[in-house]
């Protein structure tokens, strides 16, 4: 799933798994399996902070074979969702400038996110960490269409 070399990462993902499939009533609330036909296909998850006033976006992956399909961004309106309910107002984010993360980054600036800087760490030594965040305090509100709206577009 990680680019080659990539192994740390692999080890990091198996201990998010035993954190939040061995404590469901505290890491595993926050996370949710993304199926197709029954199969698995992705991971969303997300970090409340202990005010309760900003969150930040955990995990949020899909296997290779269904990427480019939107299931990423489904999760992260998930993710949102979820958050709003509990009146988060800001959200961060944070991917790499790898290649790899390419999908991610362009996905977090079309859903609203704001690059908020750059920094060294992450997988690949040669590629710096790219950090973001989404305002839902002063986001401007999107206007509902009814039945009419929509035949006028």
């Amino acid at each position: 799933m990680f680019p080659e070399g990539w192994t740390g990462e692999v080890e990091r993902m198996r201990e998010f798994d035993r954190e939040a499939f061995g404590s469901p009533d505290k890491v595993g609330r926050c996370v949710f399996v993304t199926c197709v036909g029954g199969e698995p296909i992705g991971l969303g998850s997300y970090e409340p902070c202990a005010d309760g006033s900003a969150a930040s976006v955990g995990h949020n992956c899909i296997l290779p074979e269904f990427r480019r399909r939107g299931y990423g961004r489904r999760q992260l309106e998930e993710i949102v969702r979820r958050l709003r309910e509990h009146r988060v107002e800001r959200i961060a984010a944070t991917t790499s400038e790898h290649p790899f993360f390419l999908p991610a980054r362009e996905m977090y600036l079309s859903f609203g996110f704001a690059e908020t800087g750059r920094r060294d760490g992450g997988p690949d030594p040669g590629f710096r960490l790219v950090d973001y965040e989404l305002d839902l305090v002063h986001e401007l509100p999107v206007p509902e269409l009814d039945a009419c709206d929509v035949d006028e577009l």
